[in-house]
């Protein structure tokens, strides 16, 4: 079959401009790892917890290892910067906004991240470590697929994406490269979406720090028109992505051949070849040729208008055709279920680590360094112990938030599921009012829900706000208002991964109308806040 070589956009200078070049080792893939002695990095522990075993690939940013938790003695996987790269600060950004952005998903279909930091000057993203190979290494060695194999591959990507894009998240390099096959019971294949790289947040700084200095970021075989041009994008970018991946994984060829500026520019101004011409052996009917060929529209307009709308797409064909297996595809909880029971090549010897694991290590951890710091404080003077420690353990809640509570390293624990009643009292100076933060640990469940409730009741005489972060992330993952004084906070159903994050309470001073700005305090008045699941049904 005829697959012209990946390429890779390189950032050449410190200004973060690019070049467009093939990349160098493209099989490399296809290759056996090398030997441990051939990499320096081999057998190193990592931020004190991380030991790299073997490398596994190179990604657009670096270079990917499986790795062992030297303290729950599971594998991941980690991608690192090398060097180099990791001195230029722009990829460095770009790099932490993969983090953040994989971070926010998880839908099963999306490999998870776990971990970011920098140890030893070596910047590193610790994510879940896929036993299986990609979609590109499967077509290497297999040729074409037929459509319902792909059909049933691709929706699953839909389902990543569907996720990201709702969270305002574009991937950007939708290629057979960046999904993960992996085998799952009777015969199934599970895809993951990986290499949230090249994703940048709408409503975030990135895609003006990327476009208005002339970045062009993605791979030139699976680029849209739009993205070429450097405009604005949204979801219909990645679908347009996932048409050119269908394209080659039905046919054996990409849509346009050439070098990659003859590519981008046909991408520009040429429609490809239809299926049933460019692959006439392969048999393509009609329905698949014309789903395919929509996708791949140069106008966003005329194509699917979403991920989840290309899904249905391919769902209806698979009914169509037959097919037993589609509606598990579309239940998140049995494709985790599937993920879960799959055996990677080392799982009689070592798991495979899950958000489970990471974060009831990480709740040890923390468990941990509280009790160290009551150790040392009594060395020092018991009454200053007995203050530390009922200071930065979780207080025993009685249903009242305890102040101060105004930082998440003071916030206010509250289990999940019950109800804190809370006040916004004192304001800390005439442009600063007074903000509770509360920590609240989200169990997981045995079915893999993690739709989340979240409710505040109002106050009468000023608006309020709930905003939500993860732990370990500065930016919040999601900011919900009232409106005005007297106004209910009741956002839909959240996604909230497994482990602890953190809600923040405050004024919403923008919702006042007309004049200054005023920060209210009201010690009378109290709040309530509860966060639960969204549906009946009790946690493991």
């Amino acid at each position: 079959m005829s697959m012209s070589s990946p390429v890779t956009i390189v950032v050449h200078d410190t200004d973060g401009f690019v070049s467009i070049r093939p990349t160098p080792g493209a099989n490399a893939s296809s290759a056996p790892a090398p030997e441990a002695g051939a990499d320096p990095l081999i057998g190193r522990l990592i931020a004190d917890r991380y030991r790299i075993l073997r490398r596994i690939g190179r990604g657009g940013m670096g270079v990917v290892y499986e790795v062992e938790h030297a303290a729950i003695g599971k594998l991941l996987a980690m991608k690192l910067l090398s060097g180099d790269i990791a001195a230029n600060p722009d990829v460095v950004r770009r790099f932490k906004r993969e983090a953040l952005a994989a971070s926010r998903l998880h839908s099963p279909n999306t490999v998870q991240v776990f971990d970011y930091g920098v140890s030893d000057g070596l910047t590193f993203l610790v994510m879940e470590l896929v036993p299986g190979e990609s979609m590109s290494a499967v077509l290497r060695r297999e040729g074409p697929m037929t459509f319902g194999r792909l059909a049933k591959i691709v929706v699953q990507v839909c389902n990543a994406l569907s996720e990201a894009h709702d969270k305002g998240i574009i991937h950007r390099d939708i290629k057979p490269d960046n999904v993960m096959l992996m085998p799952g019971p009777d015969g199934a294949e599970i895809a993951k979406v990986v290499d949230f790289g090249l994703a940048l947040l709408r409503d975030g700084d990135g895609l003006n720090e990327a476009t208005t200095r002339g970045v062009i970021l993605g791979t030139p075989n699976y680029m849209s028109p739009e993205q070429i041009r450097g405009d604005p994008l949204d979801g219909r970018a990645d679908v347009y992505s996932v048409g050119a991946l269908m394209y080659v994984a039905l046919s054996g060829h990409h849509p346009f051949s050439g070098k990659p500026t003859e590519v981008l520019v046909k991408h520009l101004s040429q429609p490809p070849l239809p299926l049933s011409r460019r692959a006439r052996d392969r048999n393509i009917d009609a329905a698949a040729n014309d789903l395919v060929m929509r996708t791949l529209r140069k106008d966003p307009r005329e194509r699917p208008a979403s991920a989840a709308a290309l899904r249905s797409l391919l769902v209806d064909e698979l009914r169509c055709a037959g097919s037993s297996s589609v509606e598990a595809l579309l239940d998140p909880v049995r494709v985790q279920r599937w993920t879960s029971l799959t055996d990677g090549p080392h799982s009689e010897k070592v798991g495979l680590a899950t958000r489970d694991d990471v974060d009831a290590y990480e709740r040890r951890l923390r468990k941990s360094r509280y009790g160290s710091l009551l150790v040392l404080g009594a060395c020092a003077i018991v009454g200053t112990a007995l203050a530390v420690g009922s200071f930065m353990a979780e207080r025993a809640f009685d249903g009242r938030e305890a102040e101060p509570n105004n930082t998440p390293a003071t916030a206010t624990y509250l289990p999940f599921g019950a109800e804190v009643t809370g006040y916004l009292g004192k304001r800390v100076d005439a442009q600063t009012g007074d903000r509770d933060f509360y920590a609240v640990d989200v169990p997981a469940s045995d079915d893999g829900r993690d739709r989340v409730t979240l409710h505040v009741t109002p106050l009468p005489n000023m608006a309020l706000c709930a905003v939500v972060y993860d732990r370990g992330w500065p930016e919040p993952t999601g900011r919900f208002c009232g409106g005005g004084p007297g106004k209910v906070i009741a956002p839909g159903p959240l996604s909230l991964s497994p482990g602890r994050h953190y809600i923040e309470i405050q004024q919403n001073v923008a919702a006042q109308e007309g004049g200054a700005a005023f920060v209210h305090e009201n010690v009378s008045d109290a709040y309530r806040l509860s966060v639960g699941y969204a549906r009946s049904g009790a946690p493991r």
